[in-house]
């Protein structure tokens, strides 16, 4: 079994699991195994397997045995949020005051129930206030859900408990931003540079807050800046994508700095709809401007503009009886009330 576990915990599953299936076999009794089965269920995908390891779990580990805050554990990182909650309820007390409500939280939000995930940050808060990560977590939910006063009000009481924090600044400054205050913005730019002058996340929150002030070389010299100390950060190369189309003559800059923002993180839908609006609009590719907005449209299906430039694209290419399907569609988006402009804000991100 120690060696099943070990390659369970390096990440092997894939080799680890049948281990486990077989010592099952053998050892139907013990809870450990049926744990890990539980964990080899999740990593599948398998619900029928899931169902089954927590039913042994429960007659094998019964309440207030740390197998159920393990099990629980891994249900929330991997989005079972309800099989976690049940899981957490039979652990035993001991973990850190708000941890569950925490990661319960962070699992009702990738589960994209804001209401929950609000519930769930607060209650870590009032378990734990000195949890520096609740205060951020929460604030940035409240942010890109336009709460932004309520947003405002954790921030307050996280930068008073924490006033050296580079995040909780950055995060601070973010959302003056987005309330159109560039100049408070900037104060707690100020503050954050103090801090960490060489820092990636002041130099990107100084782009952003040059590209509100409509400086754009300047915000895309910050951008670089950034990049250089951190180029693995994809949101920089958006940001600076964003700063260069309002540059004359910048749009083959802003290309590569999207197409780097994608390599970097394929999942921010909005660099891959600028890199398409680039190919269809300015290098007339539509056929590559399609490819990318359809990928855009699978995992975005109400992101209206999308679908409105996909629209361009096939009428472009000829292919008028898809244009016509998604624009069948796109009428059926907006006859809805509200329409979806866009994916998810990937700000504010403070980190």
């Amino acid at each position: 079994m120690a060696r099943a576990v070990a390659l369970y915990q390096k990440g092997n599953l894939r080799q680890a699991c049948p281990i486990f299936v077989d010592l099952a076999a053998r050892q139907p009794a013990n809870r450990y195994i049926r744990l890990y089965l539980l964990g080899c269920s999740i990593y599948r995908g398998d619900m029928k397997g899931i169902t089954k390891e927590r039913a042994a779990l429960r007659k094998l580990a019964p309440a207030g045995t740390k197998a159920h805050a393990l099990a629980g554990d891994w249900l929330a990182s991997s989005g079972h949020c309800a099989a976690a909650e049940e899981e957490y309820a039979l652990a035993p007390p001991g973990s850190a005051a708000g941890a569950v409500e925490f990661a319960l939280a962070q699992c009702y939000q990738g589960a994209g129930d804001v209401e929950r995930a609000v519930k769930g940050y607060r209650k870590a808060l009032e378990l734990n206030p000195e949890k520096e990560e609740y205060y951020l977590s929460l604030a940035i939910l409240l942010m890109g859900t336009s709460e932004t006063e309520e947003a405002g009000k954790v921030l307050v009481d996280a930068v008073k408990r924490y006033p050296q924090s580079l995040r909780i600044l950055v995060t601070m400054s973010l959302l003056h931003l987005e309330l159109g205050f560039a100049d408070r913005a900037r104060i707690g730019y100020e503050k954050a540079r103090a801090i960490a002058p060489d820092s990636a996340m002041v130099w990107k929150l100084l782009g952003r807050i040059q590209h509100a002030e409509r400086t754009y070389e300047d915000a895309v010299k910050s951008f670089e800046r950034a990049a250089a100390i951190d180029p693995k950060d994809a949101q920089t190369y958006l940001f600076m994508g964003m700063a260069l189309l309002r540059i004359e003559g910048g749009a083959d800059r802003a290309l590569e700095a999207f197409l780097r923002a994608i390599e970097l993180d394929p999942e921010l839908l909005e660099a891959r709809f600028q890199a398409a609006s680039i190919y269809l609009q300015t290098k007339q590719e539509y056929a590559k401007a399609a490819s990318y907005l359809e990928k855009v449209v699978a995992a975005a299906p109400d992101f209206v503009r999308a679908r409105q430039l996909l629209i361009q694209a096939y009428y472009r290419l000829g292919w008028n009886e898809k244009a016509a399907a998604q624009a069948k569609k796109l009428r059926e988006l907006t006859e809805q009330a509200p329409a979806d402009p866009g994916p998810a804000k990937a700000e504010p991100k403070s980190h």
